[in-house]
């Protein structure tokens, strides 16, 4: 009996270390906003992406997650995100573009970082302050991240959807980022939190990825290995359940709260530093 005890307390202390060994290195801690909470739409990636530094909330501790998403925003998550470089010459590139951005806009830098690989605009204006619609959405996402088209058959209605955006909006459905075959309310604004969970199922699209849950740690968590099919791995950071995993023999490796790799890809988070 006594070596029954023993040896279960050696498996619990044993549980304990590796959690404290694998989060020893996380630099990040969860980011937690009074508007939006475990169990909420979108609250997966919003927590995540908030931990990496991608999105931020306002004053007082709020997300706005059904606040419509401004294009100059949405240039800012794009320029952080995928980590794009500030032009030396931002100023002249807006002016070559635009007649509406200058350096007097507070998000100036970022605009001219997706310019004009990711946003061009029309008719010589970037349109700031407008609200981006869904269709938008999807083809500056594709654009920003490369997806392309995969030959795989999909029932979406495009109907509804603008000429300039049908195939975007099919590649989403191709992937799965959308599941709103019937109506993809192209023209509706696409809202913060919705966004948010956009950007990091594309993400995950765009890096290649493996996941690997071994077994538990304690009764509700697993240890979580994750490998990034990319060249130097290390230049990323991947956060999972709002935590930023440590990068260790070539893998992310951490504890997580999951029992499938499916719950796992829910907040799963890959940037680039």
């Amino acid at each position: 009996m006594f070596n029954k005890i023993a040896k279960k307390v050696m498996v619990i202390s044993l549980s304990v270390s590796l959690a404290a060994t694998v989060f020893a290195s996380s630099v990040s801690a969860a980011v937690t906003f009074t508007d939006i909470k475990k169990g909420d739409s979108h609250f997966e990636a919003v927590n995540s992406l908030a931990a990496a530094g991608v999105i931020k909330g306002y004053p007082g501790g709020t997300f706005g997650p059904y606040n419509e998403l401004q294009r100059q925003h949405g240039a800012v998550l794009f320029q952080k995100s995928l980590n794009l470089a500030i032009p030396t010459d931002y100023l002249s590139r807006l002016s070559k573009y635009y007649t509406d951005v200058d350096e007097t806009n507070d998000y100036a830098e970022q605009i001219a970082a997706v310019t004009p690989d990711i946003f061009t605009g029309g008719g010589g204006a970037f349109r700031p302050v407008e609200k981006m619609t869904r269709e938008q959405m999807a083809t500056t996402m594709v654009k920003a991240l490369g997806l392309k088209d995969n030959g795989k058959e999909t029932t979406i209605n495009l109907n509804n959807v603008s000429d300039s955006h049908k195939q975007n909006v099919k590649i989403f459905a191709q992937y799965g980022i959308t599941n709103q075959l019937q109506d993809f309310k192209p023209r509706d604004p696409v809202t913060r939190a919705q966004f948010a969970t956009f950007l990091q199922k594309s993400l995950l699209v765009a890096i290649p990825h493996s996941i690997n849950l071994n077994s538990g740690i304690t009764m509700f968590d697993r240890a979580v290995e994750i490998t990034l099919n990319v060249s130097n791995p290390s230049n990323y950071q991947v956060f999972v359940d709002g935590k930023e995993l440590l990068y260790k023999n070539g893998k992310f490796v951490g504890v997580v709260e999951a029992t499938k790799t499916d719950e796992v890809k829910q907040s799963l988070v890959i940037i680039k530093k």
